[in-house]
């Protein structure tokens, strides 16, 4: 038969891989709304392209800021939760296309930057 110290030992080896599952599941979720907040920084960014058409040339960058979205109302709300964002969209001409390299800094997450 199973002891009594046995048991408590158990149910808080549960307690315990069931708390860590749920703190794992959180934090992959919690980065999701993050990437899904770069996501419309690019659509945004886009949507200025098409709206601004500004002069980039091949290779050349162009740093799209909050407020140059904003200028054109196309800010998307920058904030996660109740942690308020900043950010910006690094813009590549290619031959013939763009590339479009999402920025944001929150308290509680910043995207990767290239160097």
């Amino acid at each position: 038969m199973i002891d009594k110290k046995t048991k408590i030992l158990g149910f808080f080896s549960v307690t315990l891989i069931i708390t860590l599952f749920i703190i794992v599941f959180m934090q992959m979720n919690n980065e999701k709304n993050y990437k899904e907040l770069e996501s419309e920084l690019i659509e945004s960014a886009g949507l200025y392209m098409m709206k601004v058409n500004p002069v980039v040339e091949k290779g050349k960058k162009l740093k799209i800021t909050e407020k140059m979205l904003k200028e054109y109302d196309l800010l998307p709300n920058m904030q996660v939760e109740e942690d308020k964002c900043s950010g910006s969209v690094e813009v590549t001409k290619r031959v013939d296309e763009y590339a479009y390299n999402p920025y944001i800094k929150c308290q509680k997450y910043e995207s990767y930057k290239e160097k």
